[in-house]
């Protein structure tokens, strides 16, 4: 008796995008990515030294907001910080 297999389930198909991978080499590639300043750029690669980055075309497509995008952080919860804790690091 041979079992019938049934197709895969597709994980994202928004009408079938091929599967992206973005990493520190080629986070820049990712087209809203390029509405945010050079600065905020610049952060993210210096965090993305420290931390793991990762992400796919699904989740910058489908998951992330980007109109409600902050890359404030601590700065944002705490004016000058940046200024004084990492300008000397990596500026």
């Amino acid at each position: 008796m041979s079992e019938k297999r049934q197709p895969a389930i597709p994980i994202y198909s928004a009408s079938t995008p091929q599967f992206r991978s973005y990493n520190l080499n080629n986070f820049r590639d990712i087209p809203q990515i390029a509405k945010l300043t050079e600065q905020q750029q610049f952060d993210i690669e210096v965090v993305g030294n420290v931390l793991p980055f990762k992400a796919n075309n699904y989740v910058v497509e489908q998951l992330i907001d980007w109109d409600k995008v902050i890359l404030q952080g601590v700065e944002h919860a705490n004016p000058g910080t940046r200024r004084r804790r990492l300008s000397r690091r990596y500026e």
